[in-house]
């Protein structure tokens, strides 16, 4: 099985690949929170994620 994902990461690149790098190494960080219209609507700050989705989805049709 070992030999089988060896030759996976070969053909994919991976074998060289800086382990550093990957997502799971990197340091977290805060997102900027999207601006809204309706300020008062959001309760948490998922909710300002979700509104300025559903804001622009409403503008661009």
């Amino acid at each position: 099985m070992l030999h089988v994902s060896a030759r996976a990461d070969a053909a994919l690149g991976l074998a060289n690949a800086p382990v550093q790098s990957h997502w799971s190494f990197q340091k977290p960080s805060e997102p900027a929170m999207p601006d809204v219209r309706d300020g008062a609507w959001p309760r948490s700050e998922v909710d300002r994620f979700l509104l300025a989705k559903l804001e622009a989805a409403a503008t661009s049709d």
